[in-house]
């Protein structure tokens, strides 16, 4: 349960929100993008009150990349098909505009765009692919906040940070916030200009990442048993 939390995200930045599992974080990551409705409190999103899911289903509004790959992308979808869902089921553009969108989605993310991979299975994708499948999938619908949800923990460290890299360059030329949802310090510091640290559904700590002294703490505090999975 989530308690008295507030927070923000300005526009372009980079915020990580860590804590140890069972924290809240991913509780606190659905609530932003819409999946799950508060008891209490309000969402806002550039001044308007978020209601549902009324952000993520239009362009320029919120999307979340979830922790799991595997189970994110239905095994029945193709490449195509999974990434150009969300713009099907909003009726936005004809369907070669949809196309076109799918295919500039995938090569920002540095996947291939011929047939032979928009007809792949999703289930036959590996970890790594799957997850950019589902950045693809995110950025078709051009958002200003971008909320990943933990989107590395099922992948190996290479991998992983491959991905960081990717995100962090399309967060440069597209110019969307993003939240990071983690338990992993180390990766916060990396890509973060702000960072959270939430336990038991609180906030307990806050840190400005731009000197090298807020580094310092934060780096210490890498052993701190709200950071440690």
């Amino acid at each position: 349960m989530l308690k008295g939390v507030d927070l923000s995200v300005r526009e372009g930045e980079t915020v990580a929100l860590v804590g140890r599992s069972g924290s809240g974080k991913s509780t606190l990551a659905h609530i932003l993008a819409g999946v799950l409705t508060p008891l209490a409190g309000e969402v806002r999103f550039q001044g308007v009150k978020l209601k549902g899911n009324n952000l993520s289903s239009r362009p320029g509004g919120i999307q979340i990349v979830f922790q799991d790959p595997f189970s994110a992308l239905s095994h029945r979808f193709r490449v195509l098909e999974a990434v150009r869902e969300p713009l099907d089921i909003n009726r936005l553009g004809p369907p070669e505009e949809r196309e076109e969108k799918v295919k500039e989605a995938l090569a920002a993310v540095q996947l291939p765009i011929d047939e032979g991979f928009l007809g792949r299975f999703c289930c036959e994708l590996s970890g790594g692919q799957r997850q950019r499948v589902c950045i693809a999938r995110a950025l078709v619908m051009e958002p200003k906040l971008l909320i990943a949800d933990e989107i590395t923990s099922a992948l190996d460290v290479s991998t992983q940070a491959n991905l960081l890299r990717l995100l962090k360059g399309l967060q440069n030329s597209r110019g969307f916030a993003m939240l990071l949802i983690t338990h992993n310090m180390t990766l916060a510091l990396k890509v973060a200009e702000r960072l959270l640290v939430l336990e038991n559904g609180i906030l307990q700590e806050r840190f400005l990442l731009e000197c090298s002294v807020n580094y310092k703490i934060c780096a210490d505090k890498a052993s701190f048993s709200a950071i440690r999975a």
